[in-house]
């Protein structure tokens, strides 16, 4: 992406303001995510660390149950669904990002959460899915109506949107100003909290001119996601995103063993305490 400095507004939308509140950070990029916690050795760490949100992958079983796993990773399943989000719900400093995997998932878990879930635990879930197809990516499982039904059933949910895309070593791969309009005209029917989700080497590979059409809109932030493999440069990408988009960006950089790649100082230092505990 073109270097040059973009001219937009740095603040945290008017949406989001409880959400930092709640969990008493100053900017988005300062909230750390735990990806794939799917099975009850991760829950656990992610209930004992300082970590704010877990990320989990939810498919269904031979049983029609909503159970935790990414369908990539080889992993025993020993967590449903129902038992992960009552977990980490009970406890007041922590909240979900569901990654829904197919539409029996979608079904069972949103029909789950539409009975037990309060009004004032719905700041603290982000719902994720992929509704257009992105770069190098096939075509999405859910179609651009899916949030407007989330958003019906849960008003005060962060809708977290993206495209399908993959990770392709050596290549430059940019998101087109096609793709970048019809996210827009999904995001733009609906009412915030709203992010948009972008794959870290496609995006910095992308036109500062495509960029800047979504920050035109106050409300609407980023996520910033990777896949686990190595990428030259992504140990920098957190604070290159951090400096660039501050108030407005989810960062969730990983490293190979799905943990994040910190950001700043206070992060670091924060990590370190917990590994000598």
């Amino acid at each position: 992406m073109n270097s040059n400095k973009l001219s937009f507004t740095n603040k945290t939308p008017s949406s989001l303001r409880k959400f930092l509140k709640y969990f008493r950070v100053s900017s988005l990029s300062d909230i750390q995510v735990m990806h794939s916690v799917n099975n009850k050795k991760k829950l656990k760490e992610f209930l004992q660390s300082d970590m704010h949100i877990a990320e989990g992958d939810i498919v269904l079983d031979a049983r029609n149950i909503p159970v935790m796993h990414h369908p990539y990773h080889k992993s025993a399943i020993d967590l449903t669904f129902f038992k992960w989000i009552d977990a980490i719900l009970k406890n007041p400093a922590k909240g979900v990002k569901l990654d829904i995997k197919g539409d029996g998932a979608a079904k069972y878990s949103l029909e789950y959460l539409r009975k037990t879930l309060t009004s004032d635990q719905e700041h603290r879930i982000i719902i994720n899915s992929d509704i257009l197809r992105g770069p190098s990516g096939n075509p999405p499982t859910y179609s651009t109506d899916f949030f407007a039904s989330v958003r019906e059933d849960f008003p005060k949910v962060i809708l977290s949107m993206g495209f399908t895309t993959e990770h392709r070593p050596g290549q430059k791969i940019q998101y087109t100003a096609r793709m970048i309009k019809d996210i827009l005209k999904v995001a733009n029917s609906l009412t915030p909290p709203i992010t948009i989700c972008f794959r870290g080497e496609h995006f910095l590979d992308t036109k500062k001119e495509v960029v800047e059409k979504i920050l035109k809109d106050p409300e609407i932030t980023f996520t910033f996601f990777s896949s686990r493999y190595s990428w030259p440069g992504k140990k920098e990408w957190p604070r290159i995103f951090t400096e660039q988009y501050g108030n407005r960006a989810f960062i969730e950089i990983t490293d190979r063993n799905i943990n994040p790649i910190l950001h700043n100082k206070s992060n670091h230092q924060m990590n370190k305490t917990k590994k000598s505990k």
